[in-house]
This record gives structure tokens, sequence and C-alpha cells, in this order.
């Protein structure tokens, strides 16, 4: 994941952890230094002192834009859960579901999306630019 974020920064694409806000933001910003990130290579953490909604009430990614400024027609949402993050779709935004982990409790057709492993993501993000 780190390589993938190092990826995206070099191009100046802003991200946003678009995580559901169920934690403090001690503990969001603890779990990405997990993943060897830093909370400051994001634009917008989402945690339960900021959001209101969770997902996947369509309010939760409404207020995400809202607070960003952000076009979802303009955004690539990156998730492993089909309910939960997919869901940004009906707003416009692209997605990506990531199939390690895989979170699909409806088993809903996941043909729709654009899926695959992470390194799968990243060639799929360099053959956009």
């Amino acid at each position: 994941a780190a390589d993938l974020i190092g990826y995206i920064q070099s191009t100046g694409t802003p991200m946003v952890v678009a995580t559901n806000p169920f934690f403090p933001r001690v503990a969001t910003h603890a779990r990405i230094r997990w993943a060897g990130l830093a909370p400051d290579d994001f634009t917008e953490i989402t945690t339960y002192e900021n959001y209101h909604y969770c997902k996947p009430n369509l309010s939760y990614y409404k207020e995400l834009f809202d607070r960003t400024g952000f076009d979802p027609r303009s955004c690539l949402m990156v998730g492993n859960n089909v309910d939960e993050d997919m869901i940004a779709s009906t707003l416009g935004c692209d997605t990506f579901l990531i199939l390690r982990n895989l979170i699909n409790k409806k088993n809903a057709d996941i043909s729709v999306y654009k899926q695959g492993t992470l390194g799968d993501l990243h060639r799929y993000l360099k053959n956009m630019q």
C-alpha cells in the first residue's frame, strides 16, 4: 500500500482516508501509521469526531464530498466492501474493488466494478495518466 500511496502522491492527486468513522482520530491515525503511511499524506480522514454518518449511508459520502469540495464524478473510491464502498458509485464516483479480504455479505454481482489487487490498482492508475 505504501508504494501505491507514494505513486499517487507523485502525481499530485489528493487522497482521502474514507474509512467508516467508528474510531476516534487518535486510533485512525495510529492505523494509518501501522500501514507505513502518515496522516499528513491525506487531504481528509474520516473519524467519529468529524463525521455524522457511517457507510453505507449515502449521507456519509455526501458529507465527505461537501467537506473536501471534490466532485464525486472526478473521484475514485477504492475499497474491499461491496456494500459500504461501492455505493459511492451511485453519486457518480468511479470505483475500484480490492479483492483481498473482500466483503460481499449480500453476494452482489461484482462484475460491474473495476477490481483486482493493489498491484492491479497501481497499474490501472498508471494507465490513466
